[in-house]
């Protein structure tokens, strides 16, 4: 997908902007850290969460962070727009992380600091992915001349269901221990 899109934005196929090379870094370092992930648990057969693959998905999450937000001198997103989806998707994340603290009584489990960290920083991102595409999606639709957009629903689509793997992995890893 990340292929099809940087095929269809770049002018020719040997030149690569600054949005691209976001883009490009955030696959490198999810498809390391996948090469990690995997070698902990496959062949050296040992807990690869934390990890220094957990090093690189976060510094994936932050490429394509950066890359949304490149792309914003594409799209000119209002100030205000941005302001109020960062307000609503903060307190979004408020209600996760009081109902995972006091209703589900987070804290009290057996991990490390790092565990409660990746706990939440892997859904808060994907949420971002979220919010940003479909911000992108509606916006496109309407300064589009070619209505090209349709890859920011299949963008959001993915930073979903992200997100409820990830929370899903967390809270499993969670009760696990």
């Amino acid at each position: 997908m990340i292929f099809i899109f940087l095929l269809k934005s770049a002018d020719s196929f040997g030149v690569i902007d600054k949005t691209q090379w976001f883009i490009l870094l955030s696959l490198l370092c999810w498809v390391t850290a996948e090469f990690l992930y995997g070698y902990y648990s496959g062949f050296l057969e040992i807990d690869a969460y934390p990890s220094i693959a957990d090093l690189f998905y976060i510094t994936g999450y932050l490429f394509f962070i950066l890359f949304l937000v490149s792309i914003n001198e594409t799209y000119k997103l209002e100030f205000a727009f941005v302001v109020s989806s960062l307000v609503t998707f903060s307190l979004f994340v408020f209600y996760v992380l009081y109902v995972s603290i006091f209703v589900y009584e987070v804290y009290d489990f057996s991990g490390s600091i790092y565990d409660f960290i990746l706990l939440f920083a892997y859904p808060i991102f994907d949420l971002f992915i979220v919010a940003g595409s479909i911000m992108y999606y509606f916006r496109g639709r309407t300064i589009s001349l070619n209505k090209e957009n349709t890859y920011w629903i299949f963008i959001s689509f993915f930073g979903f269901f992200f997100f409820i793997a990830d929370l899903a992995f967390g809270y499993n890893d969670i009760l696990i221990l």
